[in-house]
């Protein structure tokens, strides 16, 4: 299926209307803790207890992500039933194999700024040194200081790219993990490192054109989105799109992984 046949059918795909309708409901209640004060100006909320329902609920979104994905890549056309005890266990499988992925990324990164000696400081000192070069007639303290902090704005830069290549190949290894979990219902399958490596190989640069393309389509929706917050009600039919594209993207995820 080409990239654009892919998007055709992730658009049409969340319109089974009663399924989308639940899926809507359950974004909103995962986000209680926005919409209550939002819509009724409600001054004293216990926060705990909707905290807790928003973390109960987004689990049980996350899990039919997963049956999304598996519907997509067995290439049916039909959005899946609700299952509260399956879709539950789904979701705690998303959240292990996405916080795994995404974790090492984040303790290179730590690990890099350890070993090039880099803290909150040198990053004022990018934009420091910044500031400094656009003085055209630099005193002599000036270029004492670009290049006292060239060291350490270097290091900087460099643990910022190679944090960002890994984290791109790690984001790679998570959308293949996740789609390994949904079609064979195994983390096992989700962490089979040498098997994602060898699929990686065959469809890496694909599916990060196809996610490219993804992230230009959810940005783009989510600012529309975003302009419905304006309105007295707007944030229910904000949230009620963004059930939308919660199908929409993991549809497109299944497809993106099938081809």
């Amino acid at each position: 299926m080409e990239l654009s046949n892919i998007i055709k059918s992730s658009f049409k795909y969340p319109f089974d209307i009663p399924k989308w309708a639940i899926l809507s409901i359950l974004t909103i209640i995962a986000n209680l803790i926005i919409v209550l004060p939002f819509l009724f100006q409600i001054e004293e909320i216990n926060n705990e207890i909707l905290f807790l329902i928003s973390i109960i609920v987004s689990i049980f979104v996350l899990g039919y992500g997963i049956s999304i994905l598996r519907n997509s890549i067995d290439k049916s056309d039909d959005m899946p039933d609700f299952n509260i005890k399956n879709n539950f266990i789904d979701g705690l499988k998303h959240i292990v194999v996405s916080f795994i992925y995404l974790i090492i990324p984040f303790l290179i990164f730590v690990a890099l700024s350890y070993l090039m000696n880099i803290t909150a400081y040198n990053f004022d000192l990018v934009t420091f040194s910044f500031t400094k070069t656009t003085i055209l007639n630099q005193t002599a303290d000036s270029i004492y200081s670009i290049t006292e902090t060239a060291t350490p704005t270097l290091n900087v830069i460099i643990t910022l790219i190679i944090t960002f290549i890994i984290s791109v190949v790690f984001a790679l290894f998570e959308i293949i993990g996740l789609c390994r979990l949904a079609k064979y219902n195994s983390l096992k399958e989700a962490f089979n490192f040498k098997i994602i490596v060898d699929e990686l190989k065959q469809k890496g640069l694909k599916l990060l054109i196809g996610i490219i393309v993804l992230c230009i389509i959810t940005i783009l929706l989510s600012v529309i989105l975003s302009i419905f917050n304006f309105i007295s009600v707007g944030i229910i039919i904000s949230l009620i799109g963004y059930a939308y594209l919660t199908i929409f993207n993991y549809r497109f995820i299944g497809l993106l992984y099938t081809e």
